[in-house]
Order: structure tokens, then C-alpha cells, then sequence
């Protein structure tokens, strides 16, 4: 009613349940009155929740400081007023110079959280995950004990969540080509989406099967990148990964974070690549390289040109009179033949 609200946090071994102000800061009567008034109303509720959550076992309220002992009895006397309604066992201590109250109620099955929540399937219920930086770092004291257990892997291809990733490679590659230096092995790292932050792949096997296998780009392709946000990187620079998980690092793609991104490579290593970005991606997010057509190197045709006469041979030209002079010959032959022409009367 006054703004106050009540933080429940039930573990393994007890409750917890923590009291604060909220936006409530009283009247003109005083702070003192505003924290009986805060906690006269937190006991009430806590009784309450008590009964709706069907909480048990060992539960700890943390209430607001009070210095004088005549408001710290009110406190208690309102919580056992609220208790009563409670059809469960309930046993409470005296409030404590701390602001604490001890108390034990009764179990009687599963909470509403127990029988409603599961476990999550990421955290396993703790809320927390090791960071990606903690991850890359077992990644490295793995690939150092596979060295020795797999003397004639010549590389190894780590496949990791992307965030993992972009550690293990480190800022323009370093990370990553120092470990290759101290290894003496050729390490390509590629992210997937599909990976749990915690969890990660090593496989072992030989260089150049590596090589055809996992670094098909080349200087100067065109790539689709999606591009995503990386703590390592500041703007105006940016990261992002192709389809195959490649890392790939973009000097001017801070802009470009959450989209696609078409890149031209301007520089190729086992598990990161340099591009420049020329803008948004045909494809959706992730999508995968898209190598434009080579120019066409093919020759032209000759030129047809006329074959040159030969020596001795007339041209066309000189074949062209040849031929009106013999026209000419054979019609003075018909001519003389038939006599002169005799003119009409």
C-alpha cells in the first residue's frame, strides 16, 4: 500500500525474505514512523505470501532497522496476528538488534514455485554461466593437453559458441596466433549459434585436410557477414562470422551490428578474416559467401579479314576489268560475223 515491495528468495537450505521502502518516504510525522508503517504492512503480506507459496523449512525476514523496542514489539505482535490464519505449524523468534526475524513453518509438499518451475537448462538453477572469457581460457588448457595426446595431429578445429570465439582469437588474431606459436599446430576456431556458452568441440587431424576443409575463401571474395556486437572491438570497428563460422573483422562495421553485411576479404588466417564492408547483404542474417562471376579471360575472335592475293594473282579489282574487256571481244565477233548492219530506207 505504501509503495514498499518484498524481495522472496527461496534456496536450497532456507527462505529469504527482504524488506525495503520502495518509493515510500512518509509524511511530515518521520522517518521512524515511516519504517513502522513500511513494516506493519511487509508482516502482514509475508503472512500471506507464506500461505499462497506454501513456503516451508527454516525462513529468515530481513526487516527495516527500528531503534525504539516499543515499535519492534508492535512488529512482532502484528506477525503473529497474521500467523494465525496459517492452518501449518508455524514457530517465530523475537525480532533482533539486526532487524532479523527466525522462524520455521511447517512443510506439508512441493511449494507453487516447485511444482510450476524447472530448473533451467542453461544455468542448471544458479543463474550464472562461467563468462566467455573463462571458457576460452579451458579452451587453451585443453588444446595444450591434446598436444600430448595427440602427438600426430597437426591441427586441430575448435567449434565453440561465438562468443567463446571472438576471446579465443582475440583482437586482430593474437590470441589465437600466439597459441598456435606455443602449440606449434595450426588451431581453426569457428563459432555456431547452436552451441551452449559452456560447451565446445576439438577435433584433431591433418593440416592440409584442415586447410580444404575449413579456409575456402580467398583475398579478395565477396562474403556475406552478419555482424555482431563484440566487447573486444570498440567503433568504429566491428565483428561478425560467416555461414561456416568464420570470424571476420570489419574495420568500418560498427554501423552495420544486427544485419548482414556484404565484405570483400582483404585478409585471410585459419580463424579470422579482415574485410571491408560493402554494404548490406543480399541474404538474411548469417547467410553464407556469395562469390561474384569472374571476368571472362576468353579471348576474342580473330578479326575476318580478305586473304591477301598472292604474287602474280589479279585482284578484284583487276578481275573486274578483265572481265568487262572480254565482254567487249566476244560482242565485235558476233558483229563481224553477221555483216555490217544495213541501215532502213
Amino acid at each position: 500500500k505504501s509503495g514498499g515491495y518484498l524481495i522472496i528468495d527461496q534456496a536450497e537450505a532456507l527462505v529469504a525474505i527482504d524488506v525495503n521502502s520502495g518509493k515510500f518516504t512518509g509524511s511530515t510525522s518521520g522517518l521512524s514512523d515511516t519504517i513502522v508503517q513500511t513494516n506493519m504492512e511487509a508482516v502482514v503480506e509475508i503472512a500471506r505470501q507464506l500461505r499462497l507459496r506454501d513456503l516451508g523449512g527454516i525462513i529468515i525476514l530481513d526487516l527495516i532497522d527500528m531503534a525504539n523496542p516499543n515499535d519492534r514489539k508492535k512488529i512482532e505482535t502484528a506477525f503473529e496476528n497474521a500467523l494465525r490464519k496459517d492452518r501449518s505449524r508455524c514457530k517465530i523468534s523475537h525480532l533482533s538488534n539486526l532487524g532479523l526475524i527466525e522462524m520455521t513453518r511447517k512443510r506439508t509438499g512441493e511449494t507453487v514455485n516447485e511444482q510450476m518451475d524447472e530448473s533451467c537448462p542453461y544455468c542448471n538453477g544458479s543463474g550464472k554461466i562461467a563468462s566467455p572469457e573463462s571458457v576460452a581460457i579451458e579452451v587453451a588448457r585443453d588444446l595444450r593437453t591434446l598436444v600430448r595426446v595427440q602427438p600426430t595431429a597437426e591441427a586441430f578445429l575448435v567449434t565453440c559458441n561465438p562468443q567463446v570465439a571472438a576471446y579465443l582469437v582475440g583482437e586482430g588474431g593474437e590470441e589465437i596466433e600466439v597459441l598456435e606459436h606455443a602449440l606449434e599446430r595450426g588451431i581453426y576456431v569457428r563459432g555456431s549459434d547452436e552451441l551452449h556458452q559452456e560447451k565446445y568441440e576439438i577435433t584433431g587431424g591433418r593440416l592440409d585436410d584442415m586447410d580444404r576443409k575449413h579456409l575456402a575463401v580467398r583475398r579478395g571474395q565477396i562474403v556475406d557477414v552478419a555482424v555482431k556486437r563484440n566487447a573486444l572491438v570498440a567503433p568504429p570497428a566491428a565483428t561478425g562470422f560467416t555461414e561456416t563460422g568464420l570470424l571476420a573483422e570489419l574495420p568500418q562495421g560498427a554501423k552495420f551490428i544486427g544485419q548482414s553485411v556484404r565484405a570483400r576479404l582483404t585478409k585471410v588466417q585459419r580463424s579470422l578474416i579482415v574485410a571491408e564492408a560493402m554494404g548490406k547483404g543480399t541474404g538474411p542474417v548469417g547467410s553464407g559467401s556469395s562469390v561474384p562471376t569472374p571476368p571472362d579471360t576468353t579471348p576474342a575472335p580473330p578479326e575476318r579479314r580478305a586473304p591477301e592475293p598472292r604474287q602474280g594473282e589479279p585482284t578484284s579489282q583487276g578481275r573486274a576489268n578483265n572481265s568487262d574487256a572480254n565482254t567487249n571481244n566476244r560482242s565485235r565477233r558476233r558483229r563481224d560475223r553477221r555483216g555490217p548492219a544495213t541501215a532502213p530506207a
